[in-house]
């Protein structure tokens, strides 16, 4: 069985932070307030 040659993983750059960040809003919920096992449709995403 041949041995696979190792290939270092390559960084694409898609955009600076603040732009792939800016569709985000602020909420008034942490993530500590929703218990383990609360459905999906109830969660709040911010």
């Amino acid at each position: 069985m041949a041995k696979k040659t190792y290939e270092a993983p390559k960084f694409e750059k898609l955009g600076s932070f603040e732009a792939m960040t800016k569709g985000s809003s602020t909420g008034n919920t942490l993530d500590q307030a929703f218990p383990v096992g609360t459905p999906e449709e109830n969660l709040t995403f911010s």
